[in-house]
């Protein structure tokens, strides 16, 4: 998790490929004015720019340029993706291995970046991307970390077997097509590629066992100094109760957006949660019903819009579930508080 007061940030690389992908559609002073640079700025950048300056970038771009695949172009626009951990990627004997290297060393990617892999029988692997709410919705920057994904692990698009993803297309399809292949659907529940076993397997010709042993090691060392000590129990529940917090303003009730909010993956939720025996499902549950009750109030509001505004696919689901937490319907639980 990212430490009290500290403001995340984005590898200044990322920044100068987003100008690069940008400046033959938009000036560049228009670019650097709204991350408050000048032209000299592009070759002094530290080794980070602040979250919030690259997230005003984004959504200028996106803007200007309503139906431009801006990811897409920004990673063309790259130059690496992925930092230290995308070295490791590229160094490594197989996509394979390059896929667990970017997940196992996520946190030195991002701090609110979170990787969810899982493997089949067959050995296909499934990546699931998550991030805060307010960044998914951008969408653009989704786009740019599955393909650098793609692009580390196998290269193109023969190698994914599909792909979805929450937000709409940008512009033409077959952009998508070319980076990730022929199934792709778009405005899907989560971000989600599957990589086949085959493209996954084969042997790199450039692997360098040597360095890739070494930056793994240093990137551990990285994640030591990120991470420190577990946070006391007060105050990772505090943590929690804020993650719940800012993910149901966002009409958000899963447990993995919780983590995403957090900047840690589900599992290590999960983890930390039975340390302090914590149940983040219980209380995002806790949070929901809260809201329930307090937007049922409003008795201009119908149930089928309650529901609607808690994020559940029908009045029926959120019946049920209302039902389970006060014994009451919905409707039942109105008018014993009104009439």
């Amino acid at each position: 998790m990212t430490a009290e007061g500290e403001e995340p940030a984005v590898a200044s690389s990322v920044v100068a490929a987003m100008i690069r992908a940008a400046t033959h559609r938009l000036p560049q002073t228009d670019l650097l004015s709204v991350l408050g640079s000048t032209p000299d700025d592009l070759e002094t950048y530290g080794p980070h720019v602040s979250a919030s300056a690259v997230i005003r970038l984004w959504k200028r771009m996106g803007e200007a340029l309503p139906e431009v695949p801006l990811g897409l172009a920004v990673e063309r626009a790259s130059t690496g993706g992925f930092g230290a951990a995308g070295y490791l990627a590229r160094n490594v004997g197989t996509g394979r291995e390059a896929l667990n290297a970017v997940v196992e060393f996520t946190r030195t990617i991002s701090t609110h970046v979170v990787f969810e892999m899982a493997t089949s029988a067959r050995g296909d692997v499934r990546i699931r991307y998550g991030h805060l709410p307010h960044i998914e919705r951008l969408a653009h920057p989704v786009d740019l970390g599955l393909a650098q994904l793609v692009s580390l692990s196998v290269g193109g698009g023969d190698g994914v077997r599909s792909l979805s993803l929450k937000h709409r297309p940008f512009g033409n399809v077959d952009a998508y097509r070319a980076r990730f292949g022929e199934d792709i659907q778009f405005e899907r529940e989560e971000n989600e590629v599957w990589f086949s076993a085959e493209a996954l397997d084969r042997r790199r010709a450039k692997a360098d066992p040597e360095l890739a042993d070494y930056l793994r090691q240093q990137l551990h060392r990285h994640l030591k100094r990120i991470d420190g000590p577990p946070p006391p129990k007060m105050r990772f529940s505090e943590q929690l109760t804020q993650a719940i917090r800012r993910a149901a303003e966002q009409r958000d009730y899963r447990v993995y957006t919780v983590a995403c909010e957090l900047g840690i993956s589900e599992r290590q939720l999960q983890r930390l949660a039975r340390r302090y025996d914590l149940k983040p499902r219980e209380m995002v549950e806790e949070s929901r019903r809260r809201a329930a009750q307090e937007a049922l109030q409003d008795t201009s509001l119908s149930v089928e819009a309650v529901a609607q505004e808690l994020d559940y696919s029908d009045a029926r689901s959120f019946t049920r579930a209302f039902k389970r937490w006060t014994g009451l319907t919905p409707a039942g639980w109105r008018k014993a508080r009104f009439e």
